[in-house]
């Protein structure tokens, strides 16, 4: 799967958390990643997970709560941006190539909206 195909189902899996409530942060939509078991979706490895999830973060899709520590950045939590959510909604383009299959349609190259079609081959 390309990184892009990936992108999206991070930013959909945090789009669907949005309206979700934490105790212990105010933020809707916070997704906690203290605990190294937690997956945001299933059959992407953590890393990999951390290291799409600072991309979206650096294209302003995502906010993360990631401290400093001896050994980098260390990602603690991640929630949805405005931004982000415009992206998903569809009424903005993604600055970096992001596919979103639920909705059916490719975004990125050049912010471009390609919509695609059953008969696509797609």
């Amino acid at each position: 799967m390309k990184d892009g195909e990936l992108r999206g189902l991070l930013l959909r899996a945090l789009y669907d958390r949005r309206r979700m409530r934490s105790d212990e942060h105010p933020e809707p939509g916070f997704t906690d990643f203290r605990d190294e078991v937690f997956c945001l979706v299933e059959g992407i490895p953590f890393e990999e997970q951390k290291r799409l999830l600072f991309q979206l973060a650096q294209a302003r899709l995502v906010e993360l709560w990631a401290p400093k520590s001896s050994q980098g950045l260390l990602l603690l939590g991640a929630w949805i941006s405005s931004q982000g959510i415009d992206v998903v909604e569809g009424n903005r383009p993604a600055p970096i190539a992001i596919t979103l299959h639920a909705t059916n349609a490719q975004i990125g190259d050049g912010n471009t909206l390609h919509a695609r079609t059953a008969d696509d081959g797609n």
